[in-house]
């Protein structure tokens, strides 16, 4: 019971609070690049990496949530996505049943990567183009699948002309500087994702990366604090006695009601209004 209201509050912060507040500060930029500044197109790719991963895990988070008040345990689906240091761990942690499933019924049919060291190549880039397809019939979600394929690809082949032995202990420098590659390729790969149009994403990203001139967003503000707390949301995930099973139950209560209480204040001064799931357009 402390599990499932714990996740249903939780799900209801990162849905309402966040995601759906920077819905209407990322979604006109989207519509129309070409009139918005470098800084502001870039700023919105980074908000809607944290919108995406608040909208999508805190709607599995009330399923599990609601779940758990029935007696019923469901698969956590997202687990600390922007900590990951690799592409290809950030497929171990991001949407977990959806990458299972196309593991299970494209890659492995393929071949997987038991076949020819090119050829494995080819099944991770025809698997994750198929996945970009499987969200919508549009160029922009191919082209967004074909990206990640190539990339995991590409990782894969480095590990191979590396030949390093894989470290007991990773080096903090490393696994820092995997996080700062992992996340930045996820953001360009964003406008892929959300742009209406190949153009669309196209011109986003030459407006970011020449610094173009336009009108400026004076919202960058709920951005970079969305963002902050998007990554502290996804830290405490790697913390899985956050929060604890073993605590008594009088101080299970006590936290539990001062978190309810804290979310359903948020939600009274911060929900802008009904906000569709983005996972249900797909």
């Amino acid at each position: 019971m402390f599990e499932g209201y714990y996740l249903v509050f939780l799900g209801l912060f990162k849905k309402v609070v966040i995601a759906d507040n920077l819905s209407s500060v990322i979604e006109p930029v989207f519509q129309n690049p070409d009139g918005y500044d470098g800084l502001t197109n870039g700023m919105v790719m980074f908000g809607y990496a944290a919108r995406v991963f608040c909208d999508f895990s805190g709607y599995t988070d009330l399923a599990r949530g609601l779940g758990k008040l029935l007696g019923i345990n469901l698969p956590e689906n997202f687990h600390a996505p922007y900590l990951s240091a690799s592409v290809r761990e950030l497929w171990t942690r991001w949407h977990m049943t959806l990458a299972t499933w196309i593991k299970d019924y494209i890659y492995f049919p393929l071949g997987g990567s038991r076949v020819s060291e090119w050829r494995g190549y080819f099944n991770l880039v025809v698997t994750f183009t198929l996945a970009g397809f499987w969200h919508g019939a549009n160029f922009t979600f191919i082209i967004w699948g074909f990206l990640h394929g190539f990339v995991l690809s590409l990782e894969r082949k480095i590990e191979i002309v590396m030949n390093q032995p894989k470290e007991r202990k990773v080096l903090l420098w490393k696994k820092m500087a995997g996080i700062i590659y992992t996340f930045m390729f996820f953001v360009i790969t964003i406008p892929f994702f959300n742009a209406p149009s190949v153009k669309n994403a196209v011109s986003m990203l030459y407006r970011v990366f020449t610094n173009a001139n336009g009108e400026r967003t004076n919202q960058i503000e709920k951005i970079v604090y969305s963002l902050i707390l998007t990554f502290v949301l996804n830290y405490l995930q790697t913390k899985p006695s956050f929060p604890r099973e073993s605590w008594s139950t009088k101080f299970s209560l006590v936290f539990l009601f001062l978190f309810s209480f804290v979310i359903t204040v948020l939600l009274g001064y911060l929900a802008p209004g009904g906000t569709e799931f983005i996972y249900f357009q797909f």
